[in-house]
């Protein structure tokens, strides 16, 4: 048996960008920063933040479009995906998050203080699907 997780808490860079499969599955690509701080040995405060590529499928690609922005704060349950493409004879490789399950937990621009509607809308789905090359169109 084997098994593979990755758990992400981060801001979304950008905007979601949703299309669907000819099919009419919906796919949601997004990018999520993570950021690690920490003091270098002259003291002096360090940081640096890591970009991780997400993609969603069926409902939780539709929430994902219709609820988060910019600046989103979410936390990414799923798995890593490797993939390769061709560009001007290169071989270009890729990695991404599969999600399979997303909280919603805020924004940027929300304050401590305030409540949060919707602060943690997740969901799971019912089972998993495992998604070959051909239903992913990227």
């Amino acid at each position: 048996m084997s098994y593979q997780k990755i758990i992400i808490l981060g801001n979304l860079g950008d905007d979601v960008k949703q299309t669907f499969t000819p099919a009419g599955i919906a796919i949601a690509k997004f990018s999520v920063a993570t950021s690690k701080k920490w003091k270098d040995q002259q003291g002096n405060a360090q940081e640096k933040t890591s970009w991780h590529r997400v993609v969603a499928f069926k409902k939780t690609a539709e929430l994902c479009s219709q609820y988060l922005k910019k600046g989103s704060q979410v936390m990414i349950e799923g798995e890593l995906q490797y993939g390769s493409y061709d560009k001007n004879g290169v071989t270009m490789y890729t990695t991404d998050v599969v999600a399979q399950n997303v909280q919603f937990i805020g924004s940027r621009t929300d304050k401590p203080q305030q409540p949060q509607q919707q602060q943690q809308q997740a969901y799971q789905p019912q089972q998993q699907q495992a998604y070959t090359q051909e239903d992913i169109p990227f």
